[in-house]
């Protein structure tokens, strides 16, 4: 499972910073949270760090199901 995640670098602090990326909660998840990480298939990892990439296709790669399962 790889989440989708953007950073930079801080010069003043000398180390980068990330955010992880969010999108609406797969309806199965939805109680637990109104938002879920954007997740990526080990196939559309790549499409995700090629810098030619369009950002606004690659998202469309991204898992939209969930499954909820209770222990």
């Amino acid at each position: 499972m790889y989440l989708a995640a953007i950073y930079r670098y801080e010069e003043s602090q000398k180390l980068p910073v990330f955010s992880i990326l969010t999108q609406e909660p797969a309806r199965e998840i939805a109680f637990i949270h109104d938002r879920m990480p954007v997740i990526f298939s080990d196939a559309a990892r790549g499409a995700w760090l090629d810098p030619a990439a369009d950002p606004q296709e690659v998202l469309k790669l991204c898992k939209h199901d969930m499954i909820y399962r209770t222990a």
